[in-house]
């Protein structure tokens, strides 16, 4: 059967494996002879594929922001960045198992029971799942620090 629609997946070279998405693709293919997939890079714009996807209606799904590349036409799926105490929210309310959190506020105080001898302070600036800035410390010497005492090279939240 010839392709009557297409699916975009939309690649961030260094975040994902293009080898996966490409597997995905294939099976895609596998499975309904009408929708052709095919991987584009998020970091180029890709006219070909771009002029390629223009041509029939298309699903373009992005597992973040679509930065280079920026489809012609078709239904966009892309993610958002979500602050991580958000994630974590999100992640409890829907069951998952997660550790105990809390945004470090002036009167915040860590109960043993709930958080243990020891916690981990992660950012929610953006590069904080890149490891960046992220401490283990004694839940006991947790303390809020205002945004004007820190260093000024360091990143907003």
């Amino acid at each position: 059967m010839t392709a009557l629609r297409n699916l975009v997946l939309v690649h961030q070279p260094g975040c994902q494996d293009r080898a996966d998405f490409e597997t995905i693709a294939r099976k895609v293919q596998e499975l309904a002879d009408d929708i052709e997939a095919f991987v584009a890079s998020n970091e180029i714009p890709s006219s070909f594929t771009r002029k390629k996807a223009a041509a029939r209606p298309t699903l373009v799904f992005s597992p973040g922001n679509l930065d280079a590349f920026r489809p012609l036409r078709g239904k966009i799926y892309a993610g958002q960045p979500i602050p991580k105490l958000e994630q974590m929210a999100r992640m409890a309310a829907a069951g998952l198992p997660v550790p105990a959190f809390a945004e470090i506020t002036p009167n915040l105080v860590l109960s043993e029971q709930a958080f243990g001898s020891h916690v981990v302070m992660k950012p929610g600036h953006s590069l904080s799942s890149h490891g960046q800035d992220i401490t283990l410390m004694r839940r006991e010497t947790v303390r809020y620090r205002p945004p004007d005492q820190f260093p000024p090279d360091h990143p907003p939240a």
